[in-house]
């Protein structure tokens, strides 16, 4: 994998300047260029996915996501670790958590697009014997997505509000529903509140 992580980044130092043009006002084929190169790089790689956009502490930043995976966030990590040092560029071997406004597009099995605005949502979380965590968001405008549609948008949510490797490592199922059974009614929070209380539930462990 080095002789394929090191062409990753020297490509990426290479058009460094390349990147940041296409996305900021360059053509579609500009932009088309960067995609292709990028996804020939890093699927190379492995099954990773990828995101650029706005970095935390810096201008911008670039997401090599393991999907999910524990055992291929160990090889991403491992990509990260070798990445060159770009100051206008930070870089991460997970989604980290997300400041959103809880609104965001998803498609499904018959590629309808739907936007989901999860900022009314709630949940409660539960520690389970394992050591994992059980999620259960109640989202009472997904009435329109079907099961796996709105089990991807409740995927998304949790990764979104605690990052991906906090996610990978301490949660282990997530439920949506509609409206919370009554004996969970009382113990519903915000999702607002979801990664303070993880983060909670991962300290006393």
């Amino acid at each position: 994998m080095t002789e394929k992580t090191n062409s990753l980044w020297q490509w990426f130092a290479d058009n460094e300047q390349k990147i940041k043009d296409a996305i900021n006002d360059g053509t579609a084929f500009e932009r088309e260029y960067i995609v292709e190169s990028l996804n020939d790089l890093i699927l190379d790689l492995g099954m990773f996915s990828w995101e650029i956009g706005p970095g935390q502490e810096s201008e911008w930043s670039l997401t090599i996501s393991p999907n999910g995976d524990r055992k291929r966030m160990l090889q991403s990590k491992k990509i990260i670790e070798t990445a060159p040092s770009l100051g206008a560029w930070e870089f991460h071997y997970c989604k980290p958590a997300r400041a959103w406004d809880r609104t965001f597009q998803l498609y499904d099995d018959f590629m309808i697009q739907h936007v989901v605005d999860a900022s009314g949502w709630h949940f409660v979380s539960l520690p389970q014997p394992d050591g994992l965590i059980h999620i259960t968001l109640e989202a009472p405008n997904i009435g329109r997505l079907d099961s796996y549609t709105a089990q991807t948008a409740a995927e998304i949510v949790v990764t979104n509000e605690i990052g991906e490797e906090s996610k990978i490592l301490h949660v282990g199922t997530i439920e949506i529903v509609r409206e919370m059974v009554k004996d969970m009614a009382d113990a519903k929070a915000s999702l607002s509140y979801l990664r303070r209380w993880v983060e909670e539930l991962i300290r006393l462990q």
